[in-house]
């Protein structure tokens, strides 16, 4: 017969195991803000925005070395709504590996708002056209 484990190791194995699960939901509960680089962005020029409004639509800079990469695909956002504001932050997933760093293309991106806009303002950490 062989001996069960010793306690020790059901408890080392137990923990082992929460704390494998516990990263695996942080990972899929991680907003992907969370895993992008902060980035410049602004609303596009001749944007038509009112009260009804559900879309923004925005042009994002990205900041990190990208090898002159157009962003797309890789904007996240990140939308809080408030009484009198509506929150905007914007990040770019690295591109990763080797990469140069020339100047970045800015990239059109429209940011979808579940509530219209109502008379709210646009905050965010925005940045002026560059």
């Amino acid at each position: 017969m062989i001996d069960p484990l010793p306690r020790w190791a059901k408890v080392f194995v137990a923990l082992f195991a929460v704390a494998l699960v516990a990263a695996a939901l942080g990972a899929m509960l991680d907003d992907d803000l969370g895993a992008a680089e902060p980035a410049r962005w602004w609303v596009a020029p001749g944007a038509s925005l009112g009260p009804t409004s559900r879309e923004v639509p925005i042009v994002v800079n990205e900041v990190a070395c990208a090898s002159g990469r157009s962003a797309e695909g890789r904007i996240v956002v990140e939308v809080v709504y408030g009484s009198d504001a509506i929150d905007i932050e914007v990040g770019v997933r690295t591109v990763g590996g080797d990469v140069e760093c020339p100047s970045n293309p800015d990239t059109p991106f429209t940011v979808e708002l579940t509530e219209p806009l109502g008379d709210r303002t646009i905050t965010g950490e925005r940045r002026s056209l560059p």
